[in-house]
C-alpha cells in the first residue's frame, strides 16, 4: 500500500516537472524565433544553422505557435506556466472545464485584438500578428460589426475569460509566491552548501600557492633593486 501511495505521488510531481521543463523549451523557442529558420516559407534560403536557441525542435515549435496563435503564444505559454505551477503548489487544478473554455475564450481574443490593432506594423510572417487564428476571427468581426461591435465583444469576451481562467487563482497567488521564494532559497542554500563543500578541502593548496606566489614575487623584487644598486 506504501509503495503504492508512494509511486503515485511520485508521478504526479513527475509528470508536470516533466511538462514544465516542456513549456520551457517552448518559452525559449518563441523568444528566439527567427522567421528565417526552417519550416518558415516567409523568408528563403533557410539559416543554416538555425538560429533559434532550441534548435530545429524550437524552430518547428515556435514557428507553427507564431503562424496559428501569432503573439498569442506568449500568453498561452504564460497560462501552462501558471496552470503547472498551481498544479505542483496545490496538487490539482479545480473546475477545469471552466478554465479551459475560459482560457480558449481569452486566447482568441487576444488573438483578434493583435490582428487588428497591429495591423499596419511589420510582421516576421504573412499571416500577420494574431496568426491564422486572429485573422480569421478578425475578418468575421470586422465583416459583420465594425468598429464598435468589435470592441464590445472583443472586450465583453476578455472579461468573461479572464473571470473564468482566474477563478480562485487571484486569492492564492501570494501563497504561490512565497512557496516559489522558499523554494529558490533551498535551492540556493543547496547551491552554496555544495559549493562550499567542493571549495574547502582545495583551500589549503590553494592558500599554499599564494604563499608561494607571493615568496617568489617578494624575492623577484628583491633581485631587481640589488641590480639596481650595483648599477
Amino acid at each position: 500500500m506504501d509503495k503504492g501511495s508512494n509511486s503515485a505521488k511520485h508521478r504526479w510531481v513527475a509528470l508536470p516537472v516533466c511538462a514544465l521543463a516542456v513549456v520551457m523549451v517552448a518559452w525559449v523557442s518563441v523568444i528566439t524565433f527567427d522567421a528565417a529558420d526552417w519550416p518558415s516559407p516567409d523568408q528563403y534560403p533557410h539559416n543554416a544553422p538555425t538560429l533559434n536557441r532550441c534548435g530545429m525542435v524550437g524552430a518547428v515549435m515556435s514557428y507553427y505557435l507564431r503562424y496559428w496563435l501569432g503573439v498569442t503564444a506568449y500568453p498561452l505559454l504564460a497560462l501552462i506556466t501558471c496552470a503547472l505551477l498551481m498544479k505542483l503548489y496545490f496538487g490539482k487544478i479545480s473546475s477545469r472545464g471552466e478554465r479551459f473554455l475560459g482560457g480558449l475564450l481569452l486566447l482568441t481574443c487576444v488573438s483578434a485584438s493583435a490582428q487588428l490593432i497591429l495591423a499596419d506594423k511589420p510582421c516576421d510572417l504573412t499571416v500577420g500578428h494574431g496568426g491564422v487564428v486572429g485573422l480569421l476571427l478578425a475578418n468575421v468581426l470586422s465583416n459583420h460589426l465594425d468598429h464598435v461591435g468589435t470592441i464590445i465583444v472583443l472586450t465583453t469576451s476578455l472579461i468573461v475569460g479572464l473571470l473564468f481562467v482566474t477563478e480562485g487563482w487571484i486569492l492564492r497567488l501570494p501563497s504561490l509566491m512565497r512557496w516559489l521564494i522558499q523554494r529558490g532559497v533551498q535551492i540556493l542554500m543547496g547551491v552554496r552548501v555544495a559549493f562550499r563543500t567542493l571549495v574547502t578541502p582545495l583551500r589549503p593548496a590553494i592558500v599554499g600557492a599564494s604563499r608561494v606566489s607571493s615568496k617568489e614575487s617578494a624575492a623577484l623584487l628583491g633581485v631587481q633593486r640589488t641590480k639596481q644598486v650595483e648599477e
